[in-house]
């Protein structure tokens, strides 16, 4: 009967739990966190691209009428506006930093 409990194939059995602590290692845990990070920004990405893009196999918006056409221009018109400005507005202030550089005191 004892040497059904010592199989080759079973390692001994310890009779208290071990004493170290088992640590992470430091690289695997940034990596791993680097994979989260890395996955959260292509789904960003994803749904980003949803917003802007219509789906491959997605019809364009059919208009019934003169104000759904109305509605649907002013929507584009002013998203098309506001990313204007955005840009504009970006790039002014950008100059306006490399201008405040150069004007002495």
């Amino acid at each position: 009967m004892a040497s059904s409990l010592n199989t080759p194939d079973s390692p001994p059995h310890l009779g208290r739990a071990p004493s170290y602590i088992h640590f992470t290692p430091r690289r695997t845990m940034a990596s791993f966190e680097n994979l989260v990070v890395l996955a959260n920004y292509e789904e960003h990405l994803r749904e980003a691209r949803r917003v802007v893009w219509r789906d491959r196999g997605e019809k364009p918006v059919e208009l019934l009428d003169l104000a759904e056409c109305f509605e649907h221009a002013c929507r584009g018109g002013l998203r098309a506006g506001t990313l204007a400005f955005a840009i504009r507005s970006g790039v002014n202030f950008i100059l306006l930093l490399t201008r405040i550089k150069r004007i002495p005191k």
